[in-house]
């Protein structure tokens, strides 16, 4: 299926792959902020707690393609601009 294509999970460019929960948390937070409400919430949903383009749409009452549009548009904001706090989190 097209969707399940769409599904895969991107992960969120964070250079260093040592974070402990708490830290983990935190740098979404910042990163998450900087979105809408919407597309924070489809974000989350997403990769958080592993929903579909078609349940988050359900929930939010909007189109799966809508969805996937959101989250994919806020990953690549975010990989072609990351914060610069991003930086620190280097080794």
């Amino acid at each position: 299926r097209r969707e399940d294509l769409w599904d895969e999970t991107t992960p969120i460019p964070v250079r260093d792959t040592h974070l402990d929960g708490s830290d983990l948390r935190d740098v979404l937070r910042h990163v998450l902020a900087e979105a809408d409400d919407t597309t924070r919430t489809c974000v989350v949903f997403h990769v958080v707690d592993g929903m579909t383009h078609q349940e988050i749409g359900e929930v939010l009452g909007l189109s799966a393609a809508a969805i996937r549009k959101r989250i994919s548009t806020f990953k690549r904001r975010l990989a072609a601009n990351p914060p610069a706090w991003m930086d620190e989190l280097q080794p």
